[in-house]
């Protein structure tokens, strides 16, 4: 039960979108997984600009989006998206904490 707690498939992770208001509708470009993952490897390689950021999830995507197309995803709808998935992960980890000192 605890294992399965924190996976989550696309369709998934697009519902969340939805639900925080970062995606509105459906959009070629853009995809609530595509941004996680292209926010999370240009931060892992430290090159976290919007240009990177578009560019990654360029590769990610169907097609490529604009810097400036980037620039107006982050907002309070993207904050709300991020904090949702790290409080999921908290209670995950939490779970699997307790789980193991549990005799």
């Amino acid at each position: 039960m605890f294992d399965t707690l924190f996976s989550l498939s696309f369709s998934d992770l697009d519902s969340i979108a939805r639900k925080s208001g970062l995606i509105l509708r459906r959009f070629l470009k853009f995809s609530a997984s595509g941004f996680l993952l292209a926010l999370l490897r240009s931060v892992t390689k430290g090159d976290a600009s919007l240009s990177h950021l578009a560019m990654q999830l360029g590769t990610l995507q169907s097609s490529a989006m604009s810097r400036q197309g980037m620039h107006k995803r982050f907002s309070p709808a993207s904050s709300a998206f991020l904090r949702w998935l790290n409080a999921r992960y908290l209670l995950f980890q939490l779970a699997r904490t307790q789980k193991g000192s549990v005799p």
